[in-house]
């Protein structure tokens, strides 16, 4: 898909990340969040972090188009069950004449990784009914919601799901990012 890009949608892709699924499964069915069992062993309990973010329009072609643009981002976070983190993402954009700011969500793929060394992968897809609400003229912004994919340690097989909420520098290239949302996990979660 081609089309002409609003000043307001390049800024909005220099401060997102695009990319294809992760190798984990994205099925809903797995991304239901798990209920905790009689034993105790599968756990869901509350994800929330706080932290900052950095971005950079990568190229063009992600999700199967070679129209879309994709970007990657990383960033820093302080996060439930995690402590300080750093994670990365990959967006997915599409080319929208009809949206106000000329860009519709696409994808985004993730993931954490706590001071331990235990990871939290994550995805979301327009087609999975995940998107983006920006409030250009406040700076600010919400995504998701974003469902687990698995993780690695006390986080394989995690399930769940959040949503992500910030603002933005007056640049976009730079922001405040909030996560809030459930994730259940047969791993040793306290």
């Amino acid at each position: 898909m081609t089309g002409k890009l609003s000043a307001a949608a390049l800024a909005v892709l220099v401060a997102f990340g695009c990319s294809d699924p992760p190798t984990t499964s994205t099925s809903l069915n797995e991304a239901t969040p798990a209920v905790e069992t009689n034993a105790g062993a599968v756990k869901t309990v509350p994800y929330k972090g706080h932290g900052h973010w950095w971005s950079v329009v990568d190229a063009l072609g992600c999700e199967g188009d070679p129209g879309n643009l994709f970007s990657l981002g990383a960033g820093e976070i302080n996060v439930t069950h995690l402590g300080r983190s750093d994670y990365s993402f990959q967006n997915c954009w599409e080319f929208d004449p009809h949206a106000p700011i000329g860009i519709t969500f696409v994808s985004q793929a993730g993931s954490v990784t706590g001071a331990h060394g235990d990871q939290l992968f994550w995805y979301g897809s327009a087609a999975m009914g995940s998107g983006v609400t920006f409030d250009l003229a406040n700076l600010t912004y919400e995504m998701g919601p974003f469902w687990f994919t698995g993780g690695t340690g006390r986080f394989d097989g995690a399930t769940g799901s959040f949503m992500a909420t910030g603002s933005l520098a007056p640049d976009f290239a730079t922001g405040t990012e909030n996560w809030h949302g459930m994730v259940s996990s047969v791993g040793s979660i306290k």
